[in-house]
């Protein structure tokens, strides 16, 4: 991609995001009115690169080429599926590897499948943890990439076009599994408790380091941030393992950012919402697929908090017939009549391919907006059996 087609992509999503129909849908977000029907569909990054065709070896060596790809997705999301507003604005993200990078793992990359990280862990031996130190904000990981994006993108974008520098998004249990190995870590849970506390302590640190230098380098204060959790879930950790053992951090961590912007985990939390709800400042709370949604949104949903409803991909859209599909639209409905909730779909990955799953994906949109009438936004999808 070149910077005149970049520009050029600017240019149309400038002038969407100024659109009646943009600011329409942003209004309805803006909103938080309970009851009120919002979706998002997020496929992977991996999807995307197969749905819009482009290569993820140069969107992740080529500043222009991930800029002009994340307009080309957010344009044919609003086209296509009418989810989230347009906004001026790209996001750096390196995908759920990043953090562990910083501590020296192995970034893995292909031509169409998300980023992963190589299987030889950081803190092999116990001992390792005291020499690791705490990771450079400009040459550890990713950094220097992230640097290089964020630069040359700021040059190149006009002054309207806010570039978002990667913030720190990963728990620290979650940068734990990455870097000790997960049966060493859950090892450690049970056998080595003062290992696992003091581990854990040094990496809610260097979370705290991260955000803290990327303020200092935005010329800003530091800000709440999303923070994923996927791995943990029931039974892979216990709702005490998860009180005494990985909380406590998650909420030295929200005090320090002033709050979360979310809570995820795609996992069964519904042994763990009541804990989860005393993070301070959590701004919004996530039921995955194999919740229980009604415990979920009565414990995470109050006071007004949004919760995000994940969906089953493969059972509530790609392998769901019509029929299936307006069921579950409709139990989310009457569950979460009375919160503010926002339905997800995603992260999700291609199960038979995009010809296969874009008409899936399209007769969810169409019949999602059949069953909200006032939904500001009109895509006409055809609608399957």
């Amino acid at each position: 991609m070149t910077k005149a087609e970049l520009l050029r992509l600017v240019d149309e999503v400038s002038e969407l995001a100024e659109s009646k129909e943009n600011k329409e849908l942003q209004a309805w977000w803006d909103a938080r009115e309970p009851g009120r029907f919002l979706y998002q569909i997020d496929p992977t990054i991996g999807m995307w690169s197969d749905i819009l065709d482009f290569s993820l070896l140069e969107h992740y060596s080529d500043p222009i080429a991930y800029a002009g790809n994340v307009l080309r997705i957010a344009l044919y999301r609003f086209k296509e599926f009418g989810d989230v507003p347009l906004a001026k604005s790209i996001t750096l993200g390196f995908d759920a590897p990043f953090e562990s990078t910083l501590f020296g793992m192995e970034w893995i990359l292909s031509e169409h499948i998300e980023p992963w990280l190589g299987r030889e862990p950081a803190i092999a031996n116990k001992e390792d943890l005291d020499k690791i130190g705490m990771p450079d904000f400009y040459k550890s990981g990713l950094m220097p990439l992230a640097h290089r994006y964020y630069e040359e993108l700021r040059g190149v974008l006009p002054e309207d076009f806010e570039v978002v520098f990667p913030n720190w998004r990963r728990s620290q249990f979650g940068v734990a599994w990455h870097i000790r190995g997960h049966n060493d870590l859950l090892m450690d849970m049970i056998d080595d408790q003062e290992f696992f506390h003091k581990l854990m302590s040094y990496l809610t640190d260097v979370a705290m380091d991260y955000c803290q230098k990327r303020a200092d380098f935005l010329g800003k204060e530091v800000e709440p941030t999303w923070l994923g959790n996927d791995e943990v879930n029931c039974p892979t950790v216990s709702p005490g393992m998860y009180e005494n053992l990985i909380l406590p951090y998650e909420i030295k961590l929200a005090e320090f950012l002033g709050g979360l912007t979310n809570w995820h985990s795609c996992g069964d939390t519904t042994p763990l919402v009541h804990l989860i709800d005393r993070i301070p400042g959590l701004q919004t709370g996530y039921c995955g697929p194999w919740n229980d949604m009604r415990k979920t949104v009565e414990v995470l949903g109050k006071n007004n908090r949004p919760v995000y409803i994940g969906l089953n991909i493969v059972d509530d859209v790609l392998e769901a017939d019509g029929k299936a599909q307006d069921k579950k639209i409709q139990q989310i409905k009457e569950t979460c009549a009375d919160v503010v909730y926002w339905v997800r779909m995603g992260p999700m990955g291609t199960l038979n391919g995009p010809e296969g799953d874009l008409p899936k994906i399209k007769e969810w949109v169409a019949r999602a907006q059949r069953a909200n009438p006032d939904y500001p936004v009109r895509r006409q999808h055809q609608l399957g059996g």
